[in-house]
């Protein structure tokens, strides 16, 4: 008769063993998961792979295709064109970063694009955009506000470009 009441007395001391084995190793998974999304979380935080950190992160186009490219829903895009080594481009430079990434998180916004224009006088874009070959270098940079592959606007002081970009982000 002791052992039937003993054998009894075990039976639940049992259940609550593996019962509390359970909890623990929910209550590990758990924590393993966690731990594992905080510091995913804190990577992706500090070193943010999807944006654009300088001038050069945003996407180039070139002359035969900088009136083709995708844009957002209604097919719009900016387009901003330089030359290398301007002082009015280097003025820029945060503040179409800036654009960029917000273009980047804001699928309604228009994606821009930047186009060297370099040393050589390109003839399509001279004629898109009415300039000479003797006022190009004082025209630039320019951006350039492209709908259905047309250029709609042009911005060619830093102000204005500034004044644009700025306030598309409100």
């Amino acid at each position: 008769m002791n052992t039937k009441s003993i054998n009894k007395q075990n039976r639940p001391n049992l259940k609550r063993t593996v019962s509390n084995d359970t909890q623990t190793l929910i209550f590990i998974i758990a924590t393993i998961v966690i731990t594992v999304g905080l510091v995913l979380y804190a990577l992706f935080s500090i070193i943010k792979p999807f944006e654009n950190k300088s001038f050069e992160d945003i996407k180039v186009v070139t002359e035969e295709d900088y009136l083709s490219q995708e844009g957002n829903k209604s097919k719009e895009y900016y387009v901003f064109i330089y030359q290398e080594g301007n002082y009015k481009q280097e003025m820029l430079d945060k503040g179409l970063v800036r654009y960029a990434n917000y273009a980047r998180k804001n699928k309604e916004a228009r994606p821009i694009y930047r186009l060297d224009f370099g040393n050589d006088f390109y003839n399509k874009l001279k004629n898109a955009l009415g300039y000479t070959e003797e006022n190009y270098q004082t025209n630039l940079p320019t951006l350039v506000y492209v709908k259905d592959g047309k250029i709609t606007s042009k911005y060619n002081t830093v102000s204005t470009i500034l004044t644009e970009l700025e306030g598309k982000m409100k």
